[in-house]
C-alpha cells in the first residue's frame, strides 16, 4: 500500500483527498463478504443477548425473593443472608420511597447488619423483623428524628 504524505504547505487531509479525486493514491479497503458479516453480526448479537440476560439476572437476584416481611427475629436468625437482604430491599425501598436497587442496596446492607446485632439477643426473638428494620433505619439516620 503506498504511503500518503501531505504536500508541504497543504492541509494534511487535503492532499490525499485531492489524489483520490484525481483517480489514484488510495486503495480500497478489503470488505468482509456478506456471509461472513452476517455470521459475525449474529455471533455478536447472541453474545450481547447472553451478557444482557446474565447481568440482568445477577443484578435482579439480590433484591427479589425475600420472605421475612412478617417473620420474627427468631426466624431471621435461621434464614439466609440473601433472604434477609431481599426482604430488607422491600422494607427499606418502600419505607423510604426508593425504587432504584443501586440506591437501596447499601442501606439494606447496613440495616441487615443492625438487625443481626439485635437478633443476636435471643430475648428479642419474638420481635417482628419489620419493627426491627424500622428501628434500625431510625438509628442509622434514614428516618427523620
Amino acid at each position: 500500500m503506498p504511503q500518503l504524505r501531505p504536500v508541504a504547505g497543504e492541509n494534511s487531509l487535503a492532499a490525499p483527498i485531492a489524489r483520490h479525486r484525481a483517480g489514484g493514491g488510495i486503495e480500497k479497503a478489503r470488505t468482509v463478504p456478506a456471509s461472513e458479516e452476517n455470521v459475525m453480526r449474529r455471533a455478536f448479537g447472541v453474545a450481547g443477548l447472553v451478557m444482557t440476560l446474565a447481568v440482568g439476572n445477577a443484578s435482579a437476584q439480590w433484591y427479589s425473593g425475600g420472605t421475612l416481611h412478617r417473620a420474627m427475629l427468631s426466624d431471621w436468625r435461621a434464614s439466609s443472608g440473601s433472604n434477609q437482604l431481599a426482604t430488607l430491599a422491600d422494607i427499606v425501598g418502600k419505607t423510604l420511597n426508593l425504587r432504584d436497587p443501586v440506591a437501596v442496596k447499601p442501606m439494606a446492607e447496613q440495616v441487615q447488619a443492625c438487625i443481626n446485632v439485635v437478633a443476636a439477643n435471643k430475648k428479642m426473638g419474638a420481635q417482628p423483623v419489620a419493627d426491627a428494620a424500622v428501628g434500625c433505619m431510625y438509628q442509622l439516620g434514614y428516618l427523620p428524628k
